[in-house]
């Protein structure tokens, strides 16, 4: 149902015809902690300033719970022409009463005017949204914040074959049923271009909700296509 709405949005951008950047992917990892990953990516610009990000978490294990989904949709607008942006984001995950809908703002590190020229030497792509507004099931007070980056590695040498992209999410959490006031989830993608639009991936993953064995590897293939 996830992967159909994916399928669903980016019909609905090329009908309008949006001239943009935006992509669609796909990654499969195996995890070193004995489950495999399955995780669409979508990015679309839409009309009036407004854009969309979402992707799908599907992990897949060999025993006990066979299956387990994480799914984050990200709804942008663009305030002018700057890098600043208001964010309303909603999350959906296995279980009951978990789901979170989230609004702040989101700014764009790296277009700021002053740091831009910085970041452009760097190749490198770093954003952070904060959710001080969180809507959810818990008894007490919650906020988030995230963080993204993506950096071409020398694009020259490699002649953009090579990439490095990741992110960190930081949530808090107040209340009598919260199990940790502050938990971190974080991946980190080593990207290399193999032939056409096909990528080899390793991804260093830390989750701070998993009870044990919170740091892994993910290997496998990402087919990126944009449009």
């Amino acid at each position: 149902m996830i992967i159909s709405f994916f399928i669903l949005c980016a019909f609905f951008c090329s009908a309008l015809k949006v001239e943009s950047k935006n992509f669609a992917d796909i990654n499969i990892y195996g995890d070193t902690r004995g489950f495999a990953t399955v995780t669409p990516n979508l990015s679309l610009d839409l009309p009036y300033k407004f854009s969309y990000y979402g992707f799908a978490n599907l992990d897949f294990f060999d025993r006990g719970d066979n299956y387990r989904f994480y799914s984050e949709h990200d709804l942008y607008f663009q305030i002018a022409n700057s890098p600043f942006y208001l964010a309303q984001q909603y999350v959906t995950q296995s279980g009951d009463n978990n789901d979170q809908l989230r609004y702040g703002p989101r700014v764009i590190i790296s277009k700021l005017p002053k740091l831009k020229k910085f970041f452009e030497t760097l190749n490198l792509h770093y954003e952070i949204s904060i959710f001080p507004l969180q809507f959810d099931h818990s008894d007490g007070f919650d906020m988030a914040f995230e963080h993204f980056y993506y950096m071409k590695i020398l694009p020259k040498l490699f002649k953009d074959r090579l990439y490095l992209s990741g992110f960190v999410d930081h949530n808090l959490e107040y209340g009598e049923n919260a199990a940790n006031n502050s938990t971190a989830v974080t991946e980190n993608q080593l990207g290399l271009r193999l032939i056409n639009n096909l990528y080899l991936v390793a991804e260093l993953r830390y989750n701070g909700y998993f009870p044990r064995e919170r740091v892994g590897m993910g290997l496998g293939l990402q087919y990126l296509h944009s449009f």
